[in-house]
């Protein structure tokens, strides 16, 4: 009787020294989930930090649509001033010329009629001659106006087309910029769904990981670990819960030995039989 309680002693020594062995380190599954959770956080808030990162417009017509618009509401109200008028001293210089012409043709001829230049008769005449040339000059004032209105007409119209040429032109790039925004926006979609789509693979690789693990003892190849997102610490952390959680004490060799050898009269191995059997 004091043997078997010298045995029995023997074996919770023994059994507590195997538990004592055990590694007790563990990890939560909770702790586990919060590092994938963590890792989708931050590849979520990457995708949208990219989404305030979009192109940004800058018009290649803004200037030239500036000056031609400060051109159009600063032209001053059509004035016509025939003395600023190029083709009107055009006119002016030829019929001053002509008339001078006249006056001097007149004269002669009067002063050959009348016996010398220095008739009145004669200087009259030439006088209404010249006079002549410069009512024509007047009377070209009309058409030079029309002319001179036309061109300012002419001219106020160009800058409106020419402004809005330049609209048409900007609001074409900015169609493009436009499409190339929303391809961008778009393209940031595609990855933020491909990254969801692949954090929960990664999520679910790693569940499967997990309960493999601790159910079974089993170990995962790097390819696996890679795939689920786990670490080979986490991997290892699991795989000793499982060694914790797989030890079942029972009775030690010598006990064993003892009961199915010594107490029954069999044979050492008989008793190894046994042994072998319960210890398996």
């Amino acid at each position: 009787m004091a043997q078997l309680e010298s045995v029995e002693k023997e074996k919770t020594t023994e059994s507590t020294e195997q538990k004592t062995d055990k590694p007790q380190l563990s990890v939560s599954s909770g702790t586990a989930g919060q590092s994938v959770s963590q890792d989708y956080k931050n590849t979520m808030a990457t995708l949208r930090e990219s989404e305030y990162s979009l192109p940004e417009y800058n018009s290649s017509y803004d200037e030239q649509i500036s000056q031609i618009y400060n051109k159009i509401v600063s032209r001053e109200p059509f004035r016509y001033d025939p003395m600023s008028d190029s083709l009107y001293g055009n006119y002016r210089e030829q019929y001053t010329q002509m008339g001078r012409k006249a006056m001097r043709d007149t004269m002669g001829q009067a002063a050959a009629l009348t016996g010398g230049y220095g008739s009145s008769y004669a200087q009259q005449l030439g006088q209404q001659e010249y006079d002549s040339y410069l009512q024509k000059l007047g009377d070209v004032l009309p058409e030079l106006y029309s002319a001179a209105y036309q061109r300012y007409k002419d001219q106020g119209e160009n800058l409106e087309q020419e402004y809005q040429r330049l609209l048409n032109l900007e609001q074409t790039e900015y169609g493009r910029y436009r499409d190339q925004v929303e391809d961008v926006k778009y393209q940031q979609g595609m990855e933020a769904e491909q990254a969801a789509a692949e954090q929960e693979r990664k999520d679910k690789n790693y569940e499967r990981l997990v309960e493999l693990i601790t159910k079974t003892g089993y170990t995962p190849s790097a390819e696996e670990l890679e795939a689920s997102g786990m670490t080979q610490a986490q991997a290892d952390a699991y795989r000793n819960r499982y060694s914790s959680k797989s030890y079942v004490s029972g009775p030690s060799s010598t006990y064993l030995a003892y009961y199915y050898g010594k107490k029954t009269g069999s044979s050492d191995s008989k008793a190894q039989t046994k042994i072998n059997a319960n210890t398996r």
